[in-house]
Protein backbone atom coordinates (compact mmCIF):
# COMPACT_ATOMS: atom_id res chain seq x y z
CA UNK A 1 0.00 0.00 0.00
CA UNK A 2 2.96 2.39 0.80
CA UNK A 3 4.53 1.32 -2.91
CA UNK A 4 1.43 2.35 -3.82
CA UNK A 5 0.79 5.46 -2.48
CA UNK A 6 4.05 6.50 -3.23
CA UNK A 7 3.58 5.63 -7.08
CA UNK A 8 0.32 7.37 -7.14
CA UNK A 9 1.72 10.60 -5.42
CA UNK A 10 4.50 10.58 -8.31
CA UNK A 11 2.01 9.88 -11.24
CA UNK A 12 0.08 13.03 -9.69
CA UNK A 13 2.93 14.89 -9.21
CA UNK A 14 4.67 14.10 -12.80
CA UNK A 15 0.64 14.88 -14.27
CA UNK A 16 1.30 18.47 -12.90
CA UNK A 17 4.56 19.15 -14.11
CA UNK A 18 3.42 18.06 -17.75
CA UNK A 19 0.19 20.16 -17.39
CA UNK A 20 2.79 23.04 -15.70
CA UNK A 21 4.96 22.36 -18.67
CA UNK A 22 2.16 22.43 -21.70
CA UNK A 23 0.33 25.47 -19.72
CA UNK A 24 3.93 27.19 -20.13
CA UNK A 25 4.09 26.46 -23.80
CA UNK A 26 0.35 27.59 -24.67
CA UNK A 27 1.05 30.54 -22.76
CA UNK A 28 4.52 31.22 -24.55
CA UNK A 29 2.60 30.46 -28.55
CA UNK A 30 -0.06 32.84 -27.21
CA UNK A 31 2.62 35.42 -26.27
CA UNK A 32 3.88 34.85 -29.76
CA UNK A 33 1.14 34.84 -31.54
CA UNK A 34 -0.18 38.81 -29.52
CA UNK A 35 3.76 40.09 -31.09
CA UNK A 36 3.28 38.46 -34.13
CA UNK A 37 -0.28 40.15 -34.29
CA UNK A 38 1.39 43.70 -32.67
CA UNK A 39 3.74 43.39 -35.32
CA UNK A 40 1.60 42.69 -38.38
CA UNK A 41 -0.59 45.57 -36.55
CA UNK A 42 2.45 48.02 -36.61
CA UNK A 43 3.44 47.02 -40.21
CA UNK A 44 -0.21 47.88 -41.43
CA UNK A 45 -0.08 50.96 -39.79
CA UNK A 46 2.98 52.14 -41.59
CA UNK A 47 1.71 50.69 -44.91
CA UNK A 48 -1.58 52.90 -44.43
CA UNK A 49 0.21 55.72 -43.05
CA UNK A 50 2.71 55.39 -46.38
CA UNK A 51 -0.20 55.03 -48.44
CA UNK A 52 -2.03 58.07 -47.12
CA UNK A 53 1.42 60.19 -47.45
CA UNK A 54 1.75 59.17 -50.98
CA UNK A 55 -1.71 59.99 -51.62
CA UNK A 56 -1.41 63.32 -50.08
CA UNK A 57 1.94 63.92 -51.87
CA UNK A 58 -0.11 62.43 -55.50
CA UNK A 59 -2.93 65.31 -54.44
CA UNK A 60 -0.52 67.90 -54.03
CA UNK A 61 1.26 67.04 -57.56
CA UNK A 62 -2.00 67.04 -59.44
CA UNK A 63 -3.27 70.49 -57.59
CA UNK A 64 0.59 72.19 -58.73
CA UNK A 65 0.12 70.45 -62.25
CA UNK A 66 -3.57 71.82 -62.71
CA UNK A 67 -2.06 75.55 -61.21
CA UNK A 68 0.90 75.43 -63.56
CA UNK A 69 -1.56 74.62 -66.60
CA UNK A 70 -4.32 77.03 -66.17
CA UNK A 71 -1.93 79.45 -64.68
CA UNK A 72 0.26 78.96 -68.85
CA UNK A 73 -3.55 79.21 -69.97
CA UNK A 74 -4.28 82.08 -68.22
CA UNK A 75 -0.66 83.76 -69.41
CA UNK A 76 -0.93 82.77 -73.40
CA UNK A 77 -4.47 83.81 -72.93
CA UNK A 78 -3.89 87.75 -71.37
CA UNK A 79 -1.43 88.21 -73.79
CA UNK A 80 -3.56 86.85 -76.74
CA UNK A 81 -5.78 89.93 -75.46
CA UNK A 82 -3.48 92.21 -74.54
CA UNK A 83 -2.07 91.79 -78.28
CA UNK A 84 -5.73 92.57 -79.49
CA UNK A 85 -6.03 95.43 -76.94
CA UNK A 86 -2.97 96.65 -78.00
CA UNK A 87 -3.57 96.90 -81.73
CA UNK A 88 -6.89 98.67 -81.06
CA UNK A 89 -5.43 100.72 -79.07
CA UNK A 90 -3.07 101.73 -81.44
CA UNK A 91 -6.20 102.47 -84.13
CA UNK A 92 -7.28 104.47 -81.33
CA UNK A 93 -4.19 106.59 -80.84
CA UNK A 94 -3.76 107.15 -84.56
CA UNK A 95 -7.25 108.29 -84.66
CA UNK A 96 -7.07 110.27 -81.67
CA UNK A 97 -6.25 114.02 -82.08
CA UNK A 98 -5.78 114.97 -78.61
CA UNK A 99 -1.80 113.28 -77.45
CA UNK A 100 -2.19 115.35 -73.97
CA UNK A 101 -5.71 113.35 -73.04
CA UNK A 102 -4.90 110.16 -74.19
CA UNK A 103 -1.50 110.20 -72.11
CA UNK A 104 -3.19 111.23 -69.36
CA UNK A 105 -5.64 108.96 -69.31
CA UNK A 106 -2.91 106.04 -69.63
CA UNK A 107 -0.86 106.93 -67.02
CA UNK A 108 -4.05 107.17 -64.90
CA UNK A 109 -4.68 103.53 -65.90
CA UNK A 110 -1.85 102.58 -65.05
CA UNK A 111 -1.90 104.01 -61.67
CA UNK A 112 -5.29 101.43 -61.40
CA UNK A 113 -3.65 98.24 -62.87
CA UNK A 114 -0.38 98.86 -60.45
CA UNK A 115 -2.99 99.45 -57.62
CA UNK A 116 -4.79 96.43 -58.43
CA UNK A 117 -2.12 93.88 -59.21
CA UNK A 118 -0.54 94.79 -55.93
CA UNK A 119 -3.89 94.12 -54.42
CA UNK A 120 -4.09 90.65 -56.10
CA UNK A 121 -0.46 89.61 -55.47
CA UNK A 122 -1.66 90.78 -51.50
CA UNK A 123 -4.81 88.51 -51.43
CA UNK A 124 -2.81 85.32 -53.32
CA UNK A 125 0.10 85.18 -50.90
CA UNK A 126 -2.28 85.18 -47.87
CA UNK A 127 -4.07 82.97 -49.34
CA UNK A 128 -1.14 80.27 -49.49
CA UNK A 129 0.04 81.57 -46.47
CA UNK A 130 -3.50 80.30 -45.10
CA UNK A 131 -3.11 77.30 -47.52
CA UNK A 132 0.55 76.36 -45.72
CA UNK A 133 -0.99 77.25 -42.74
CA UNK A 134 -3.86 74.23 -42.59
CA UNK A 135 -1.69 71.93 -44.19
CA UNK A 136 1.09 72.29 -41.45
CA UNK A 137 -1.89 71.81 -38.92
CA UNK A 138 -3.03 68.83 -40.65
CA UNK A 139 0.37 67.11 -40.79
CA UNK A 140 0.86 67.82 -37.16
CA UNK A 141 -2.49 66.80 -36.17
CA UNK A 142 -1.90 62.81 -38.72
CA UNK A 143 1.73 62.95 -36.76
CA UNK A 144 0.43 63.22 -33.01
CA UNK A 145 -1.78 60.33 -33.82
CA UNK A 146 0.59 58.47 -35.20
CA UNK A 147 2.77 58.60 -32.42
CA UNK A 148 -0.48 57.81 -29.51
CA UNK A 149 -1.21 54.93 -31.12
CA UNK A 150 2.13 53.98 -31.21
CA UNK A 151 2.59 54.74 -27.32
CA UNK A 152 -0.36 52.89 -26.80
CA UNK A 153 0.73 49.53 -28.43
CA UNK A 154 4.51 49.64 -26.65
CA UNK A 155 2.19 50.37 -23.53
CA UNK A 156 -0.20 47.56 -24.08
CA UNK A 157 2.88 44.92 -24.88
CA UNK A 158 5.32 46.66 -22.15
CA UNK A 159 1.93 45.63 -19.76
CA UNK A 160 1.82 41.67 -21.25
CA UNK A 161 5.53 41.32 -21.10
CA UNK A 162 5.39 42.28 -17.34
CA UNK A 163 2.39 40.04 -16.81
CA UNK A 164 4.17 36.99 -18.42
CA UNK A 165 7.34 37.63 -16.63
CA UNK A 166 4.64 37.57 -13.56
CA UNK A 167 3.66 34.41 -14.43
CA UNK A 168 6.62 32.79 -15.29
CA UNK A 169 8.16 34.04 -11.80
CA UNK A 170 4.93 32.45 -9.80
CA UNK A 171 5.19 29.23 -11.82
CA UNK A 172 8.94 29.28 -10.99
CA UNK A 173 7.77 30.02 -7.38
CA UNK A 174 5.25 27.01 -7.68
CA UNK A 175 7.75 24.66 -8.70
CA UNK A 176 10.30 25.11 -5.99
CA UNK A 177 7.25 25.03 -3.64
CA UNK A 178 6.30 21.82 -4.85
CA UNK A 179 9.57 20.38 -5.42
CA UNK A 180 10.37 21.05 -1.69
CA UNK A 181 7.03 19.42 -0.15
CA UNK A 182 7.79 16.12 -2.87
CA UNK A 183 11.66 15.61 -1.09
CA UNK A 184 9.99 16.08 2.14
CA UNK A 185 7.34 13.14 1.70
CA UNK A 186 9.78 11.13 -0.16
CA UNK A 187 11.56 11.17 3.07
CA UNK A 188 8.53 11.23 5.20
CA UNK A 189 6.57 8.28 3.70
CA UNK A 190 8.38 5.35 5.63
CA UNK A 191 6.63 7.08 8.85
CA UNK A 192 3.10 7.94 7.61
CA UNK A 193 0.96 7.49 4.82
CA UNK A 194 -1.87 9.24 6.07
CA UNK A 195 -0.15 12.03 6.07
CA UNK A 196 1.33 11.49 2.37
CA UNK A 197 -2.12 11.10 1.44
CA UNK A 198 -3.88 14.60 3.03
CA UNK A 199 -0.42 16.34 1.26
CA UNK A 200 -1.06 14.93 -2.04
CA UNK A 201 -4.86 16.13 -1.78
CA UNK A 202 -3.20 19.73 -0.52
CA UNK A 203 -1.49 20.25 -3.74
CA UNK A 204 -4.41 18.78 -5.94
CA UNK A 205 -6.29 21.85 -4.51
CA UNK A 206 -3.42 24.09 -4.81
CA UNK A 207 -3.14 23.28 -8.74
CA UNK A 208 -6.62 23.57 -9.65
CA UNK A 209 -6.67 26.79 -7.83
CA UNK A 210 -3.09 27.95 -10.20
CA UNK A 211 -5.50 26.54 -12.91
CA UNK A 212 -8.39 28.65 -12.32
CA UNK A 213 -6.12 31.78 -11.77
CA UNK A 214 -4.14 31.02 -14.68
CA UNK A 215 -8.03 30.57 -16.88
CA UNK A 216 -8.66 33.99 -15.68
CA UNK A 217 -5.74 35.80 -15.87
CA UNK A 218 -5.81 34.40 -19.61
CA UNK A 219 -9.56 35.73 -20.09
CA UNK A 220 -8.07 39.21 -18.63
CA UNK A 221 -5.58 39.14 -21.14
CA UNK A 222 -7.79 38.13 -24.26
CA UNK A 223 -10.50 41.07 -23.04
CA UNK A 224 -6.96 43.47 -22.91
CA UNK A 225 -6.00 42.34 -26.22
CA UNK A 226 -9.79 42.71 -27.53
CA UNK A 227 -9.57 46.56 -26.17
CA UNK A 228 -6.61 47.00 -27.85
CA UNK A 229 -8.10 46.03 -30.71
CA UNK A 230 -10.91 48.01 -30.48
CA UNK A 231 -8.66 51.31 -29.35
CA UNK A 232 -7.04 50.50 -32.93
CA UNK A 233 -9.65 50.16 -35.02
CA UNK A 234 -10.77 54.00 -33.27
CA UNK A 235 -7.42 55.24 -34.27
CA UNK A 236 -7.54 53.96 -38.16
CA UNK A 237 -11.36 55.56 -38.10
CA UNK A 238 -10.01 58.69 -36.66
CA UNK A 239 -6.71 58.53 -39.52
CA UNK A 240 -9.27 58.31 -42.44
CA UNK A 241 -11.61 60.75 -41.02
CA UNK A 242 -8.48 63.19 -41.01
CA UNK A 243 -7.37 62.19 -44.23
CA UNK A 244 -11.28 62.87 -46.12
CA UNK A 245 -11.03 66.41 -43.98
CA UNK A 246 -7.76 67.23 -45.92
CA UNK A 247 -9.20 66.09 -48.88
CA UNK A 248 -12.17 68.24 -48.18
CA UNK A 249 -9.46 71.26 -47.64
CA UNK A 250 -7.42 70.22 -50.57
CA UNK A 251 -10.63 71.03 -53.07
CA UNK A 252 -11.63 73.91 -51.05
CA UNK A 253 -8.33 75.56 -51.78
CA UNK A 254 -8.61 74.44 -55.35
CA UNK A 255 -11.96 76.15 -55.71
CA UNK A 256 -10.42 79.23 -54.13
CA UNK A 257 -7.67 79.40 -56.41
CA UNK A 258 -9.76 78.91 -59.68
CA UNK A 259 -11.49 81.81 -58.41
CA UNK A 260 -8.45 83.85 -57.89
CA UNK A 261 -7.13 82.65 -61.61
CA UNK A 262 -10.17 84.48 -63.00
CA UNK A 263 -9.80 87.53 -61.14
CA UNK A 264 -5.81 87.43 -62.23
CA UNK A 265 -7.01 86.63 -65.65
CA UNK A 266 -9.23 89.69 -65.79
CA UNK A 267 -6.61 91.92 -64.00
CA UNK A 268 -3.57 90.95 -65.94
CA UNK A 269 -5.90 92.24 -69.19
CA UNK A 270 -6.29 95.34 -67.84
CA UNK A 271 -2.90 95.85 -66.88
CA UNK A 272 -1.84 94.94 -70.49
CA UNK A 273 -3.86 97.30 -72.06
CA UNK A 274 -2.35 100.19 -69.41
CA UNK A 275 0.50 98.71 -69.83
CA UNK A 276 0.01 99.31 -74.19
CA UNK A 277 -1.07 103.09 -73.62
CA UNK A 278 2.56 103.59 -70.81
CA UNK A 279 4.72 102.25 -73.67
CA UNK A 280 3.70 104.02 -76.24
CA UNK A 281 4.00 107.32 -73.83
CA UNK A 282 7.31 106.01 -72.90
CA UNK A 283 8.31 105.58 -76.56
CA UNK A 284 7.57 109.15 -76.78
CA UNK A 285 9.03 110.16 -73.98
CA UNK A 286 12.50 107.59 -75.17
CA UNK A 287 12.46 109.58 -78.60
CA UNK A 288 12.69 113.06 -76.97
CA UNK A 289 15.26 112.02 -74.63
CA UNK A 290 17.11 109.87 -77.68
CA UNK A 291 17.11 113.73 -79.73
CA UNK A 292 19.10 115.26 -76.55
CA UNK A 293 21.42 112.41 -75.71
CA UNK A 294 22.45 112.42 -79.26
CA UNK A 295 23.02 116.15 -79.24
CA UNK A 296 24.81 115.64 -75.76
CA UNK A 297 26.56 112.93 -77.29
CA UNK A 298 28.11 115.32 -80.08
CA UNK A 299 29.05 118.04 -77.55
CA UNK A 300 30.56 115.46 -75.46
CA UNK A 301 32.74 113.98 -78.38
CA UNK A 302 34.17 117.29 -79.33
CA UNK A 303 34.92 118.61 -75.89
CA UNK A 304 36.64 114.94 -75.91
CA UNK A 305 38.50 114.94 -79.18
CA UNK A 306 40.18 118.21 -78.09
CA UNK A 307 40.69 117.07 -74.87
CA UNK A 308 42.72 113.96 -76.11
CA UNK A 309 44.57 116.67 -78.67
CA UNK A 310 46.05 118.52 -75.33
CA UNK A 311 46.93 115.17 -73.65
CA UNK A 312 48.58 113.85 -77.18
CA UNK A 313 50.73 117.11 -77.17
CA UNK A 314 51.72 116.90 -73.39
CA UNK A 315 52.24 113.22 -73.71
CA UNK A 316 54.62 113.64 -76.92
CA UNK A 317 56.23 116.35 -74.60
CA UNK A 318 56.71 114.30 -71.64
CA UNK A 319 58.78 111.72 -74.21
CA UNK A 320 60.94 113.93 -75.53
CA UNK A 321 61.40 115.07 -72.39
CA UNK A 322 62.14 111.35 -70.77
CA UNK A 323 64.51 110.40 -74.27
CA UNK A 324 66.59 113.42 -72.90
CA UNK A 325 67.21 112.53 -69.66
CA UNK A 326 67.47 108.64 -70.34
CA UNK A 327 70.25 109.64 -72.75
CA UNK A 328 71.97 112.05 -69.91
CA UNK A 329 71.37 109.17 -67.24
CA UNK A 330 73.15 106.59 -69.42
CA UNK A 331 76.15 108.73 -70.11
CA UNK A 332 76.48 109.53 -66.65
CA UNK A 333 76.25 106.13 -65.79
CA UNK A 334 78.81 104.70 -68.17
CA UNK A 335 81.38 107.66 -67.37
CA UNK A 336 80.96 106.30 -63.73
CA UNK A 337 81.23 102.53 -64.85
CA UNK A 338 84.14 103.60 -66.09
CA UNK A 339 86.00 105.39 -63.40
CA UNK A 340 85.01 102.52 -61.47
CA UNK A 341 86.53 99.88 -63.42
CA UNK A 342 90.08 102.38 -64.55
CA UNK A 343 90.41 102.20 -60.18
CA UNK A 344 89.42 98.58 -59.38
CA UNK A 345 92.28 97.83 -62.20
CA UNK A 346 94.83 99.67 -60.30
CA UNK A 347 94.18 98.12 -57.20
CA UNK A 348 94.67 94.61 -58.12
CA UNK A 349 97.43 95.14 -59.79
CA UNK A 350 99.03 97.35 -56.63
CA UNK A 351 97.78 93.99 -54.96
CA UNK A 352 99.50 91.66 -57.35
CA UNK A 353 103.21 93.53 -57.02
CA UNK A 354 102.88 93.51 -53.31
CA UNK A 355 101.99 89.70 -52.98
CA UNK A 356 104.95 89.13 -55.45
CA UNK A 357 107.50 91.40 -53.03
CA UNK A 358 106.18 89.52 -50.06
CA UNK A 359 106.66 86.12 -51.60
CA UNK A 360 110.23 86.46 -52.71
CA UNK A 361 111.31 88.29 -48.73
CA UNK A 362 109.61 85.15 -47.29
CA UNK A 363 111.85 82.60 -49.79
CA UNK A 364 114.82 84.50 -49.09
CA UNK A 365 113.94 84.52 -45.67
CA UNK A 366 113.59 80.99 -46.13
CA UNK A 367 116.65 80.20 -48.14
CA UNK A 368 118.59 82.09 -44.80
CA UNK A 369 117.15 79.74 -42.26
CA UNK A 370 117.86 77.02 -43.85
CA UNK A 371 121.68 77.67 -44.71
CA UNK A 372 121.55 78.46 -41.02
CA UNK A 373 120.19 75.51 -39.72
CA UNK A 374 122.90 73.40 -42.07
CA UNK A 375 125.79 75.32 -40.29
CA UNK A 376 124.35 74.37 -37.33
CA UNK A 377 123.92 70.45 -38.03
CA UNK A 378 127.36 70.75 -39.60
CA UNK A 379 128.62 72.31 -36.44
CA UNK A 380 127.07 69.87 -34.01
CA UNK A 381 128.89 66.99 -35.98
CA UNK A 382 131.75 68.29 -35.94
CA UNK A 383 131.50 69.08 -31.82
CA UNK A 384 130.10 65.32 -31.26
CA UNK A 385 133.01 63.82 -33.14
CA UNK A 386 135.56 65.99 -30.94
CA UNK A 387 133.63 64.75 -27.58
CA UNK A 388 133.31 61.01 -28.66
CA UNK A 389 136.25 60.70 -26.56
CA UNK A 390 135.19 61.99 -23.44
CA UNK A 391 133.74 60.07 -20.89
CA UNK A 392 130.04 58.03 -21.52
CA UNK A 393 128.66 60.43 -18.82
CA UNK A 394 130.16 64.01 -20.09
CA UNK A 395 128.99 62.77 -23.53
CA UNK A 396 125.59 62.09 -22.68
CA UNK A 397 125.55 65.71 -20.73
CA UNK A 398 126.63 67.47 -23.48
CA UNK A 399 124.33 65.73 -25.96
CA UNK A 400 121.28 66.25 -23.82
CA UNK A 401 122.17 70.10 -24.24
CA UNK A 402 123.16 70.15 -26.82
CA UNK A 403 119.75 68.57 -28.27
CA UNK A 404 117.68 70.62 -25.88
CA UNK A 405 119.64 74.10 -27.00
CA UNK A 406 119.04 72.64 -30.97
CA UNK A 407 115.26 72.06 -29.97
CA UNK A 408 114.60 75.70 -28.43
CA UNK A 409 116.45 77.00 -31.31
CA UNK A 410 114.21 75.15 -34.11
CA UNK A 411 111.02 76.51 -31.78
CA UNK A 412 111.39 79.76 -31.86
CA UNK A 413 112.36 79.76 -35.64
CA UNK A 414 108.96 78.06 -36.32
CA UNK A 415 107.82 80.49 -33.71
CA UNK A 416 109.48 83.29 -36.01
CA UNK A 417 108.45 81.89 -39.06
CA UNK A 418 104.52 81.75 -38.37
CA UNK A 419 104.54 85.34 -36.96
CA UNK A 420 106.12 86.19 -40.37
CA UNK A 421 103.78 84.79 -42.38
CA UNK A 422 100.62 85.44 -40.29
CA UNK A 423 102.34 89.00 -41.10
CA UNK A 424 102.27 89.02 -44.09
CA UNK A 425 99.57 87.32 -45.01
CA UNK A 426 97.25 90.21 -42.79
CA UNK A 427 99.13 92.93 -44.67
CA UNK A 428 98.51 91.18 -48.20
Amino acid sequence: SFTRAHRAAAAESTARADSRAAAAESFARAHSRAAAAESTARADSRAAAAESTARADSRAAAVESTARANSRAAAAESIARAHREQQRASQEHTESSSSRESIARACSRAAATERASREHAAEQQQQRASREHTEQQQQREHRESMQQSSSNREHCKSRQQSSSSRELREQTAEQQQLRAPQEHTAEQQQHSTARAHSRVAAAESTARADSRAAAAESTARAHSRAAAAESTARAHSRAAAAAESTARAHSRAAAAESTARAHSRAAAAESFTRAHREQQQQRASREHAAEQQRASREHRAAAAESFARAQRAAAAERVSREHTEQQQQRASREHTEQQQQRASREHAAEQQQRAWRERTEQQQRASREHAAEQQQQRASREYTAEQQQRTPREHTESSSSRGSTARARREQQQERALREHAESSSSR
